[in-house]
């Protein structure tokens, strides 16, 4: 239930197996709130008029809180512009907004690089082992 305050989410109607034409997008609405349990996890193609409307966002944007792009893409879906939703199945997920998950995303992906992950491998075993270096 906590993961519904940690990521954004999305609802929207099936056009076809796995993907949806999306009617809501929410950053963080916790559980009560949420319209689905799709979690909006970036990596998004927008429109060019999407600048526009970040201009505006960011002019009105108070300094106070995250700025995130969920409400305006909420605002784009609202004027008419169509976004589309595609459901990742056996995929893993990282969460780069959070320090220590960011930590274990590099990690991840180091000890998964042919090159550098013998070498990332020996000195994360290393540190475990109490030695310095």
């Amino acid at each position: 239930d906590a993961e519904f305050d940690r990521y954004g989410v999305v609802n929207g109607q099936q056009v076809k197996d796995g993907v949806i034409k999306m009617t809501n997008i929410v950053e963080k609405p916790g559980k009560a709130n949420a319209p689905s349990d799709l979690a909006s996890v970036s990596s998004y193609l927008l429109p060019g008029e999407f600048f526009g409307y970040l201009e505006r966002a960011r002019d009105d944007f108070d300094g106070r809180g995250e700025f995130t792009v969920q409400p305006i893409m909420q605002e784009m879906i609202d004027d008419g512009f169509d976004f589309y939703g595609v459901e990742i199945t056996n995929g893993t997920y990282y969460d780069t907004g959070d320090k220590l998950e960011y930590i274990k995303t590099v990690v991840d992906f180091g000890l998964k690089h042919q090159k550098l992950g013998p070498a990332l491998r020996q000195f994360l075993q290393s540190r475990i082992n109490g030695e310095n270096r």
